[in-house]
Parts: structure tokens; C-alpha cells; sequence
């Protein structure tokens, strides 16, 4: 793209023309502002890929709508390690607020590990977090495409870590999603604004759903390891919605 009359190429040839509609993956956020820039309709929008990124902006917007999640906590300042344990008890997570794929996510039990990780960030690009010692190498993944959900619990507990991303090992399962979860993950998808997400959720003490994080940027290997055709779905969905119902 050039200067200000920005052109788009792909494999060195300007692209003559847009599509009308573009689901976005990745986090080219120059790109789905240039498309959206001129006419294109991105999903999900823009500004929610946006704020699903930074884990801390989605905690302080589910938060004001009342759904369950771990105590956290984001300062501009480095907190001591004993004030953090006061808060949030030992041992406590310690993450990226714009993290994907379990990196940058530690589980911290000493005041030395603490110390050591925090010296390569900047404090307030991290999030404290409770660690939900019941949810250990285990969380549920929802797949929403429209009004469709889709469910799987990922596992990791073979390999005796903490986090249950598959990109660190894990394994996944299908999970059935009872009518009073849906009412969750719809509370939290019309938050949001997201129309394709994935959102995670911990098996909390109270045999509760705790909402972990949401991704607009989602992957699918979950679904696919259970034969479902998550790419299928969702192009249906966004030509049904937008070219068959006339949204654009």
C-alpha cells in the first residue's frame, strides 16, 4: 500500500477489485482498515478484532455485564509479589493481554519467577490473573458462527501442563452445550459484538463456566479433529446472512 492513495497487491499485482464481505484471520489490522476504508464489510468488525485481542479491555467490558470470571488484575506499575498473592492468592497466572496459542501465559509460585518474567515486559501489557486450579490443563472452547455453537473441551493434562491450548499439546473432545450456556455465550457474543469467535471457558470450584478469554481470531483444529467442517459453515453462514438475506 502507498502513501495516500493506497493501493492493495497480492503476489505483486494491484487487486482491481474488493470483495463485498471479508472474514478476517489474522491481525492485520493496516489491512481490515484499508478494506473497510473502502466499502468492504469485515467479520468481525474492525474495532471488535480489535478489542477481542487485548484480554484486559474484554475482562473490564464482560465485567460490567456481570459474567463469571477469574479475579484479574492490570496495572501501569509493577505490583509487589506479595500484594499480588494477597489479591489473587499462589499460585497466580501471569499473561500477555495480547497473547494467543497459550504463549506468554506463565503460572507463578515464587516471588523469583515473578521477577525474572517481568523484566521482559512492559507491566501494563500484562494481566494477574487467579489461577482456577480445578480447570489444570482443562478448559472448554465455543465455537460461534452466527447463532450456531459449537463446542469441544481441550485437554492437556497428559502432558501435565497448565494451560489447555492444543498448540501446546493437547488434545480435544466433543462438549454438549445445555441451554443455560447458551444464554452465556449469547450474553457475551451481543458484548462483543462478534459474529465468529471463539471463546474459552475454566471449570471453576463451583462447577461453574468461568469465561477465560474471547479470540476473533480462532483456531479450528478442535473442530476438526471431531470431522466438522468449520470452513463449510462458515462460508454458508456469511452467504446466507449477507448476500442471501440482502444485508450489504
Amino acid at each position: 500500500m502507498v502513501n495516500s492513495k493506497e493501493i492493495l497487491y497480492y503476489k505483486n499485482s494491484p487487486i482491481k477489485e474488493l470483495p463485498k464481505v471479508a472474514f478476517a484471520r489474522g491481525n492485520c489490522y493496516k489491512l481490515m482498515q484499508y478494506l473497510k476504508n473502502n466499502g468492504v464489510k469485515i467479520i468481525n468488525s474492525f474495532i471488535n478484532m480489535v478489542y477481542m485481542k487485548d484480554k484486559w479491555q474484554t475482562y473490564l467490558n464482560l465485567k460490567k455485564i456481570g459474567i463469571n470470571q477469574p479475579k484479574t488484575i492490570n496495572s501501569t506499575k509493577k505490583i509487589e509479589f506479595e500484594d499480588v498473592v494477597k489479591i489473587l492468592g499462589k499460585p497466580f497466572v501471569l499473561k500477555y493481554r495480547f497473547g494467543a496459542q497459550g504463549k506468554s501465559v506463565f503460572l507463578i509460585n515464587t516471588k523469583e519467577e515473578y521477577d525474572n518474567i517481568t523484566l521482559n515486559y512492559y507491566f501494563d501489557d500484562l494481566i494477574l490473573q487467579q489461577y482456577i486450579k480445578e480447570s489444570k490443563g482443562k478448559d472448554i472452547r465455543i465455537f460461534v458462527v452466527g447463532n450456531k455453537y459449537f463446542g469441544a473441551v481441550r485437554d492437556n493434562t497428559l502432558n501435565d501442563d497448565f494451560r489447555a491450548n492444543l498448540a501446546q499439546g493437547g488434545i480435544s473432545y466433543e462438549f454438549k452445550i445445555s441451554s443455560d450456556f447458551k444464554t452465556i455465550i449469547q450474553k457475551i457474543c451481543k458484548n462483543l459484538q462478534a459474529e465468529i469467535v471463539g471463546l474459552d471457558f475454566l471449570f471453576d470450584e463451583n462447577n461453574e463456566y468461568s469465561f477465560c478469554e474471547a479470540n476473533g481470531n480462532a483456531g479450528y483444529k478442535a473442530l476438526k479433529n471431531q470431522k466438522i467442517n468449520i470452513s463449510k459453515i462458515i462460508a454458508e453462514y456469511i452467504y446466507n446472512t449477507y448476500f442471501m438475506e440482502g444485508k450489504l
